[in-house]
């Protein structure tokens, strides 16, 4: 998902830059007349529990070197919950059992506001697509040194397990 549109999404022709109606700069083409705004997203991630709530399953993608959650983007016409089922059958074979709220976070890079929830499956039995370099079950006190440094995935594990450790 690119930010700064440099071509007209109807016509493929350059776009410039120019004030919409609330004084800010938009881009805007001239043979459409029409303002174009970035693009905005919506996703969502999970923090996966085990069906008896004492593991963590962290996963590896892309080719990547570090652990993180499982997450995907919203579809047209799909709300937060359908696409939490979707993405884990999707890439785990996965079913959840209960799915609960956790925490949002806006990520600038794609323009993305990520929801985060806490999602205990039905199962540990895992059977990843080819999205998954690696998939790996683990205790929370591992999960917490595994995870990609600085980024969304630590922030929503942290604040999950600030929260459990409180009792919450």
């Amino acid at each position: 998902m690119l930010k700064n549109n440099k071509f007209c999404i109807q016509c493929g022709r350059p776009l410039t830059k120019q004030l919409d109606s609330e004084k800010s700069l938009v881009s805007y083409c001239q043979t459409c007349q029409t303002f174009q705004y970035d693009p905005f997203n919506v996703a969502v991630s999970m923090i996966l529990l085990n069906p008896t709530r004492d593991k963590l399953l962290l996963v590896k993608q892309y080719g990547l070197d570090h652990f993180r959650l499982v997450a995907g983007y919203v579809n047209k016409g799909e709300n937060a919950t359908e696409c939490i089922h979707r993405e884990l059958y999707e890439e785990l074979k996965l079913d959840a059992l209960e799915i609960r709220y956790n925490d949002t976070a806006y990520f600038e890079p794609t323009n993305t506001l990520m929801i985060n929830y806490i999602v205990t499956l039905s199962s540990e039995l895992v059977e990843s697509n080819d999205e998954i370099d690696e998939a790996m079950w683990m205790s929370f006190e591992n999960a917490n040194k595994l995870i990609k440094p600085q980024s969304l995935a630590e922030l929503f594990l942290r604040k999950f397990l600030m929260e459990k450790q409180h009792g919450n």
